[in-house]
């Protein structure tokens, strides 16, 4: 009994740590699970940091636990400023117009919803798709020629 009480808090910990849902670490799929793992892609992806970093201190190392602090902090303006990749904030903030901002908002906001630690809280896959696609239609390419 001791020793299940041992695994229990480890794999806690675990969870907690890496910010997976238990679904995760016992091997069952999920939809939900799904949704957690689209929400990391899309924290990588604003922010250009890795899932797991161990170049980062201990602390800030795994992606989704350092998000949701940043994100409990800090309106998102500030999370805007904090989180995002450098590259991406010369990008957004010499465009100089509010479609950027608010598109950066739009996926941190989807992010920080799918990467919650409850499934039950995650939105399903077909949210994700709604709130994303006026932003595909903002930033779709005018002109596909020369394009390979």
């Amino acid at each position: 009994m001791h020793q299940r009480m041992i695994l229990a808090r480890f794999f806690s910990r675990l969870i907690l740590a890496f910010g997976f849902h238990f679904s995760a670490v016992t091997g069952r799929v999920t939809t939900k699970s799904d949704v957690f793992s689209y929400g990391v892609v899309l924290v990588e992806l604003i922010t250009g940091r890795k899932a797991l970093d161990e170049t980062q201190t201990e602390e800030d190392m795994h992606l989704v636990a350092w998000f949701r602090r940043m994100s409990a902090k800090n309106d998102l303006q500030e999370l805007m400023k904090i989180a995002m990749d450098p590259s991406l904030m010369d990008e957004v903030m010499n465009a100089d117009n509010e479609t950027s901002v608010q598109s950066f908002k739009a996926v941190a906001e989807l992010a920080g919803h799918c990467t919650r630690r409850d499934a039950w809280q995650r939105p399903d896959m077909s949210h994700a798709v709604n709130v994303l696609l006026p932003l595909v239609e903002l930033w779709k390419p005018a002109d596909m020629e020369g394009e390979d």
